[in-house]
């Protein structure tokens, strides 16, 4: 049976930035590459302190500030579709995370299957009082990415206690942060109908169990 090992990330306080390119869909110039839209992203630093606002959360930054930075993209990374001067600009901050253990570091749109952090952000918590997120595996044989992310703190689509916000859909045992071999999440507590406790991703079916992801 195919296990990933679960482990806790956390933010190190420096960001990676880049300038991204992209054309909403709504502006009719649909692309040929996988997102249907065109995009294009330069990384023009790593490794600077993050900005963050008042309340925590990570800071926008204006475009203007950087629109005569030689080193926006032109065109479209699937397609070379030339970017103009209407579609949008965006500036970004990637915040770059470290595993607990030492295993890994990176933004979290390249963190690997098992990687767990805190999605501080959401004021839906678990009872420990963070909103975990939890990294899948893929089923076809791609990278996981953003998008295979599962948040056991929320709720499932198919609830069956729509209107109970004590309750867990899926329940959350052991300490993912200090002991991520101890995190278990099943259906053994204040719960609903739904499910099995498992995790159901468009590419990949399994559980968490002894701080291991494994397939269903």
């Amino acid at each position: 049976m195919t296990e990933w090992e679960c482990f806790w990330t956390a933010p190190s306080g420096l960001a990676r930035v880049s300038l991204r390119r992209f054309v909403y869909s709504s502006a009719g110039r649909p692309c040929p590459g996988p997102a249907g839209y065109h995009n294009a992203s330069v990384v023009i630093a790593d490794g600077v302190p993050t900005v963050h606002h008042d309340d925590g959360l990570i800071a926008a930054i204006d475009p203007a500030d950087y629109r005569d930075d030689p080193r926006w993209p032109t065109s479209c990374d699937a397609c070379a579709d030339v970017f103009r001067a209407e579609d949008a600009w965006q500036v970004n901050q990637d915040p770059i995370h470290l595993a607990a253990d030492g295993r890994w570091s990176g933004v979290l749109r390249d963190a690997p299957p098992g990687a767990m952090w805190d999605a501080y952000w959401y004021p839906r918590k678990g009872p420990d009082g963070i909103c975990l997120v939890v990294r899948t595996p893929r089923g076809d044989g791609r990278p996981a990415g953003l998008g295979d992310d599962w948040m056991p703190d929320l709720r499932a689509s198919n609830c069956t206690r729509p209107d109970d916000d004590a309750h867990y859909c899926w329940v959350r045992h052991g300490d993912p942060r200090a002991i991520p071999c101890t995190l278990t999440v099943d259906k053994d507590g204040d719960t609903c109908a739904a499910g099995a406790g498992s995790i159901a991703k468009p590419t990949w079916h399994g559980f968490l169990r002894a701080g291991r992801l494994v397939n269903a």
